[in-house]
């Protein structure tokens, strides 16, 4: 189970078990239990600080603070050393209903929760940045510093080697080596996705042997929402609010987006030169809304970008969301998909990648494995 989910089920155990004392004590002691929402409603406020503003954690914070005003009599009376022997038939009634919320946002949460898919195959690092598009970015080691820009990097424990194994359409196994060498990954996504909501994608195209170097910028010079700060913690919601809502055009502002989206590729190769001490070549993925940015930025930067990848060119895909059947079951439930706990589109997506990183590259054969009579 992801770390998100245990963390929501903690704070509404920590309400349950407050909530449910009112039916099943009954004789006079110190109400300890009345001292549990107020730390289920700090724990829900770091949880949105760690995990950024969504549904669940918003509607977990409202209920945390609900029990929180309704048990302040209760913990005043904790903390001044006071026996209670007796609850008022409105705090039982108000108690007994918050338990049952808590009972069925519980059920809500589990059912919902994301398909745990960490790689142990796979090493994840990130890399603050601090500045702006007009000046530049500059690594920053406080994390405390607001993050200007993310990049985080997915790499495989082994170690990258340049050979590469692979099918041919005929059946034949082709054994051979990058001649440039193994291309670095450049991925950005959609606005409505963050890092995270590709990281099944993502982990598995490390898994298979190549650097992925993912980026994320919130400068103040290139926003991408208005009316709420434009941090991690609130982009993703307010897009895709604005998405389901049918206020999001991604068609009526497609220019808009893929001149921002270039000038993001053009800073994120430009940082991710300082990861390629080798020069190997890089290769551009992107998503729905980096359409139009790939072609471009690799047309600008033909000397040091091999090929690119449209994720939405693949039909299956329910593009521009990420891995929302892993990563957000809740968000894909309102777009009509299920839970996939088989990884069956990261997986699919990743094969895809690689055989477009193939056929962009120049590859030295050094075997051809003939499996046509085996297949038979």
């Amino acid at each position: 189970m992801c770390d998100s989910t245990l963390s929501e089920l903690l704070v509404l155990f920590l309400l349950f078990a407050s909530s449910a004392r009112v039916l099943y004590i009954r004789e006079a002691r110190i109400d300890a239990l009345a001292s549990l929402p107020q730390i289920a409603f700090v724990l829900s406020l770091v949880n949105i600080f760690i995990w950024g503003f969504s549904p669940f954690e918003i509607w977990i914070a409202f209920i945390a603070f609900y029990q929180f005003m309704l048990n302040i009599p209760a913990a005043i009376k904790v903390w001044a050393y006071l026996y209670v022997d007796y609850y008022h038939p409105v705090f039982r009634f108000f108690s007994v209903f918050a338990f049952l919320i808590n009972i069925i946002t519980m059920a809500i949460v589990f059912y919902f929760r994301p398909v745990y898919a960490e790689s142990k195959a796979v090493s994840v690092e990130s890399y603050k940045y601090a500045g702006k598009f007009s000046t530049g970015f500059t690594h920053v080691e406080s994390k405390l510093e607001k993050a200007d820009a993310v990049l985080t990097i997915f790499k495989p424990k082994q170690g990258s080697l340049d050979t590469i194994s692979y099918k041919t359409d005929a059946g034949d196994t082709v054994t051979g080596t990058f001649m440039q060498g193994k291309p670095i990954v450049i991925f950005i996504g959609d606005k409505r996705a963050s890092v995270d909501m590709y990281r099944p994608y993502l982990q598995k195209i490390a898994e298979d042997g190549y650097t992925v170097i993912a980026g994320e910028f919130f400068s103040n010079d290139m926003k991408w929402i208005e009316g709420a700060p434009d941090t991690p913690h609130f982009r993703r919601l307010v897009i895709n609010i604005e998405d389901l809502s049918d206020v999001l055009d991604v068609e009526a502002q497609k220019t808009n987006f893929t001149a921002r989206i270039v000038k993001e590729y053009t800073m994120l190769l430009y940082l991710a030169g300082e990861f390629n001490p080798e020069q190997k070549p890089f290769f551009l993925i992107g998503d729905k809304t980096c359409s139009d940015a790939l072609p471009l930025t690799a047309a600008m930067f033909k000397d040091a970008v091999t090929g690119f990848f449209d994720m939405s060119s693949v039909e299956t895909y329910p593009a521009g969301y990420g891995c929302i059947e892993q990563t957000d079951p809740f968000l894909a439930f309102l777009h009509g998909r299920k839970r996939d706990s088989s990884l069956k589109i990261p997986k699919m997506l990743a094969a895809r990648s690689e055989e477009n990183i193939i056929l962009h590259s120049q590859i030295q054969v050094n075997s051809i494995e003939d499996n046509s009579q085996e297949q038979k």
